[in-house]
């Protein structure tokens, strides 16, 4: 309860750029604790981002562009390959892209998967026959693909059966919310094809604020945030989650994409993270892991 208090001024702001039953939704789910598919469907279709169709293209092209201009990478070929993405999400992350890019067959895992949610005809009408339109495809053909190529589990990466190994991992702001990185990379180990390649964009802020991404995860010690305010992120840096990848046998690496020093600058440091890292690591914002394949 003490914690719900503390995300009020959280729930305020985002008061103004919702409708009252996206809000109410929201408050209903995450502080009272209550969550049913129709709760679920109503906050997600609430939201203002699900009018845009384009939104999941621009997120795909902007993973390209970073991997492009800080990794090297040529682009992200899917035609053919066997597409894994870890955190879909209730509307299935990056599989209408991968359909209309020719994977293969797409896997999603997500801790909160329901397919009360996502097949409902209500997502179906609002979300995804938007995005075939977008997408160029024949809503039909597009459903068709999806049933016959996508696979949808509900759970963690840890104990995930997918059908068929990777050849291509995929995770969005993801990897920061995963207690064990170490546990969850070996993993990756076992479902991914020896040239499998992987692009993760991994958030290090406080998933509070953009203006003050780092505010309250310095001020204390990691066991100190987490008894305030709970795991909602393992508060790993860039080496950690890097080292986590290397240790686990991938040829990894990790190039900073957005850096806030006057942000970092704006906050006091406790001597837990300034005896543990350099300055660059503690400003960056996100950033990308590339893996290009095991050893």
């Amino acid at each position: 309860m003490l914690r719900t208090f503390r995300n009020i001024p959280g729930y305020y702001r985002a008061s103004r750029q919702m409708s009252a039953g996206q809000l109410a939704a929201k408050v209903l789910r995450r502080a009272a604790g209550i969550s049913t598919p129709a709760l679920v469907r109503l906050e997600l279709l609430g939201d203002p981002k699900l009018g845009a169709p384009g939104r999941i293209s621009r997120l795909f092209e902007m993973l390209e562009t970073q991997a492009r201009d800080h990794g090297g990478w040529a682009g992200i070929d899917l035609e053919g390959r066997n597409v894994m993405e870890i955190g879909c999400g209730a509307l299935g992350g990056f599989s209408p892209i991968a359909i209309a890019r020719g994977a293969a067959s797409y896997a999603g895992i997500e801790p909160m998967w329901d397919d009360e949610v996502f097949y409902h005809p209500s997502v179906e009408q609002k979300y995804l026959a938007p995005i075939a339109s977008h997408l160029g495809m024949d809503f039909g053909a597009f459903s068709a693909a999806m049933a016959a190529r996508c696979r949808f589990d509900r759970g963690t990466l840890e104990t995930w059966r997918p059908e068929a190994r990777a050849d291509l991992v995929l995770s969005l702001s993801c990897l920061e919310h995963i207690d064990d990185l170490d546990a969850a990379a070996r993993r990756l180990g076992d479902l991914v094809t020896g040239a499998g390649r992987q692009i993760h964009l991994v958030n290090f802020s406080n998933h509070r604020s953009k203006a003050s991404p780092f505010d309250l995860i310095y001020t204390l010690p990691p066991e100190d945030f987490a008894a305030r305010y709970g795991k909602p992120i393992n508060l790993l840096r860039p080496p950690d989650v890097l080292a986590a990848f290397r240790d686990a046998g991938f040829n990894a690496r990790f190039v900073a994409v957005s850096v806030c020093r006057d942000a970092l600058d704006a906050v006091e440091v406790a001597p837990y993270w300034r005896d543990r890292y350099c300055r660059e690591d503690l400003a960056t914002r996100t950033g990308l892991l590339l893996v290009d394949g095991p050893d």
